[in-house]
């Protein structure tokens, strides 16, 4: 569709993101342009790098599993993050432990203990040395996987440590008040149910696809948006709301980018 002319002066949403040489070269104006939208993993990311920024976080460990929208994640999250990162991946969620433990460098410090025992022969009361340079902790993982990485964090002295991740952790039993994440705007307690007819998205918020029914009804809404972002580039240009998968702008291309809070 982006690459014909058959939406030319449609105002359309797209549920997808292309990229700006995908949009037909013909045409110039830019607030003609399709509009898209979609729930990446990398908004989350993006937004939890910001966040921590500003909270003066500057030495992160990134715990992350070897799923694609993980590596993704990371990616986006080692892009928009100002300081220093160490980064602990697990294939599977037996050996987190251990990888946590090449993260937060114990080896190292067995190794230190080996050392001074063989200078002065003979044996030493030792444990491991947490490191001091650590300020934060991400996590890129399943639920299931973070019941397993709080843990494992605690076990390596990592336990003052302040956790964050993305609703793709949250999504599950497992339960952390110490864990801070990114969440949909529409699974928020505040989050109010207008008369239009919408069901109580609370039942949702434990589904993998409740992603799905907030870009529905954002996509609702955007659809009685669009003949006004089409009809001037300065719409564009000014345009913000605040929507069920974040708060919404768009950018030269007709991507609509979100923001989220982080709590």
């Amino acid at each position: 569709m982006a690459q014909t002319n058959l939406v030319d002066g449609i105002p359309t949403v797209l549920l997808n993101r292309i990229n700006s040489e995908g949009v037909a070269k013909g045409r110039e104006d830019a607030s003609k342009k399709p509009l898209q939208m979609l729930t990446p993993i990398e908004d989350e990311a993006i937004a939890l790098a910001k966040n921590m920024t500003a909270y003066g976080y500057q030495n992160a460990l990134v715990v992350h599993n070897e799923e694609a929208w993980a590596q993704r994640s990371l990616d986006a999250f080692r892009q928009n993050w100002r300081g220093s990162l160490e980064t602990s991946f697990f294939r599977d969620i037996r050996n987190i432990t251990g990888a946590i433990g090449e993260g937060m460098k114990v080896s190292e410090s067995v190794e230190r203990e080996k050392k001074l025992s063989s200078i002065i022969n003979a044996p030493l009361e030792f444990a491991p040395r947490s490191r001091k340079d650590l300020d934060s902790a991400v996590v890129f993982s399943s639920n299931l996987e973070l019941s397993a990485i709080m843990p494992a964090l605690k076990f390596h002295f990592a336990e003052q440590l302040p956790v964050y991740t993305t609703s793709q952790s949250r999504r599950g039993s497992y339960e952390n008040p110490r864990v801070k994440s990114t969440e949909l705007p529409l699974n928020l307690p505040e989050t109010l149910v207008d008369s239009s007819g919408f069901a109580s998205w609370s039942t949702l918020s434990d589904n993998n696809e409740v992603d799905f029914f907030a870009l529905g009804q954002s996509a609702f809404e955007m659809a009685g948006w669009a003949p006004l972002l089409y009809r001037d580039q300065k719409w564009r240009e000014f345009f913000y709301i605040n929507s069920a998968i974040g708060g919404l702008q768009v950018d030269d291309f007709g991507q609509l980018s979100r923001s989220l809070t982080v709590q």
